[in-house]
């Protein structure tokens, strides 16, 4: 029950920030890895939009997920970004819902 060498029941809050720092940076080691200098010229607001997403969206690195939204953020489409950023899950009727994340992310980098 340890996480980067942390007991999890014994956590605390400087412990759950190096964690979640720690988090943070293999998130952006992987963009690093996948995308090089392409990641490492962009601007510092689209290099967090990169970050959020690696770090919340479950196989963001591969090619087929949100492939419209990375080609935008790379080619530094506005319009693009903020057609294509959206999350959805299915409900238990298996229904397609936008994350309340969406309004987050929106608000955030967006506004």
């Amino acid at each position: 029950n340890t996480i980067y060498g942390y007991n999890i029941d014994t956590l605390t809050i400087e412990q759950v920030n190096d964690i979640f720092q720690q988090d943070i940076n293999k998130a952006e080691q992987v963009l690093i890895k996948n995308y090089g200098d392409k990641y490492n010229n962009l601007d510092d607001r689209r290099k967090q939009m990169l970050i959020d997403m690696q770090f919340n969206v479950r196989n963001f690195n591969k090619p087929n997920v949100f492939p419209k939204f990375k080609k935008a953020l790379f080619a530094g489409d506005e319009e693009g970004m903020k057609k294509e950023y959206k999350r959805f899950y299915k409900d238990q009727k298996g229904k397609m819902k936008s994350l309340a994340r969406n309004k987050d992310f929106a608000d955030y980098f967006f506004n």
